[in-house]
């Protein structure tokens, strides 16, 4: 895109230039021959419109390669969704590509173009998951849902049962593990810092499930994680 709109400037500020030389030329042209003067500026008024269209088109081209990318973006956002949705439900063994991509109104061919594999597919759910805090919820974030204590059950399960998905996820786990503190950039959490986000993760993971399924011990997850 930065090709393009560095191509685009240019043909503009050439046309610019061409026509404030054509307007130039027909002054001086005027004094020498008249025919001589129309004829170059007619010329270069027609070179100049060229270069307007070609700005015009190259424009274009932009702005269609920004909505592909949008709406490539959308479609991934939506299989990601879907996953979640599906997964949550009916667990990572339980859950197909062609489940997925029904859920979030595509063919499976959708899913394989952006994800290559249902591995593939369900690491990037849970490198979001991860990154957007819901796997490891931070003091002060929304409730976890009991569908999401779900997904993160699945997630949790899957980097204990695969070494390879483990060994892929470790680093954004730590890290979420370790921004769950609220600790801060700056400076290293303490053990006691990490100990609490843990609990807080297992609690956060376990009781939203424990509260579907006695509903005498609703709100349990808010009261035991509510300083």
């Amino acid at each position: 895109m930065a090709d393009d709109e560095s191509v685009a400037s240019a043909a503009r500020a050439l046309a610019d230039a061409t026509a404030a030389l054509t307007k130039l030329l027909g002054q001086q042209m005027g004094a020498v021959s008249d025919d001589v003067g129309r004829a170059v500026s007619q010329g270069l008024r027609e070179a100049s419109r060229g270069l307007d269209q070609a700005s015009e088109s190259i424009s274009g081209h932009a702005r269609a390669g920004d909505r592909r990318r949008e709406r490539a973006e959308e479609t991934r956002t939506e299989l990601l969704d879907a996953a979640a949705r599906v997964i949550a439900s009916r667990g990572y063994e339980g859950a197909s590509v062609g489940d997925v991509a029904g859920a979030a109104g595509y063919t499976k061919g959708a899913v394989y173009s952006n994800f290559g594999s249902k591995e593939d597919l369900f690491r990037a759910l849970a490198e979001r998951e991860l990154a957007e805090h819901r796997v490891a919820p931070r003091p002060g974030d929304a409730p976890v849902t009991a569908e999401q204590a779900l997904l993160n059950l699945e997630i949790l399960a899957a980097m204990n049962r695969s070494s390879s998905l483990g060994a892929l996820l470790a680093d954004d786990f730590a890290r979420a593990v370790r921004e769950a503190t609220g600790a801060g950039p700056d400076r290293e959490p303490t053990q006691a810092e990490l100990d609490r986000a843990v609990a807080h993760l297992a609690l956060t993971t376990i009781a939203p499930l424990v509260e579907v399924a006695d509903p005498t011990t609703a709100g349990a997850t808010h009261r035991l994680t509510t300083p």
